[in-house]
């Protein structure tokens, strides 16, 4: 998943800075180890410049805000709605689509789960492998394989969302910290 898809799906919630963004993505996605912030900004910068989003005000804290525009909105609500599936690579962007889809109010990932299954876009790079015996043969069964992980694991989630264990949420209310994180060694000094 793109993160100009992520970003669209985050301001579906209504009208918020940079930050923030960063932050409903890093609690969205618990998967992904870390997001880089140069490149939500650069992409908010192209977002803007591309008329999907444009400033919204400022925050109390002076910081700018963003909020969709009709094409932003239009481009969201296409994917949300499975009508313009994001391209997955792998299982981290196939994690990025379901778990940023579930978790947006008003959001029926129902239609995006049924695409998802029926294209299983994660694209194989099958074309490069040799189309002699093993490999040809491997490279089948592993695209099966993977095809009903996929399966299987987008069945775990309906059963979930159904069961009311994934509850979809606005923008989390308590504000993000800014600045680097505290690497991993690092004390607080005395």
């Amino acid at each position: 998943m793109s993160v100009r898809d992520a970003i669209l799906g985050v301001l579906t919630l209504g009208p918020t800075y940079g930050h923030q963004i960063l932050f409903e993505l890093e609690t969205r996605l618990p998967h992904r180890a870390s997001i880089n912030p140069g490149q939500v900004y650069s992409t908010i910068a192209r977002l803007a410049a591309s008329s999907h989003i444009r400033p919204a005000g400022i925050a109390p804290d002076k910081l700018p805000r963003y909020e969709l525009t009709a094409i932003g909105r239009d481009a969201a609500q296409k994917w949300l709605a499975g009508e313009d599936v994001p391209v997955v690579r792998s299982w981290d962007d196939l994690m990025d689509v379901v778990l940023l889809s579930c978790s947006l109010p008003g959001s029926d990932p129902s239609r995006l789960f049924e695409r998802l299954r029926s294209h299983d876009r994660v694209e194989t790079d099958a074309g490069e492998i040799s189309k002699v015996g093993v490999a040809q043969t491997l490279t089948k069964r592993a695209e099966e394989i993977h095809h009903a992980a996929v399966s299987s694991w987008l069945t775990d989630v309906e059963a979930s969302i159904h069961s009311g264990g994934f509850p979809a949420h606005g923008l989390r209310e308590n504000r993000p910290g800014r600045g680097r994180r505290p690497s991993a060694g690092a004390r607080p000094s005395d």
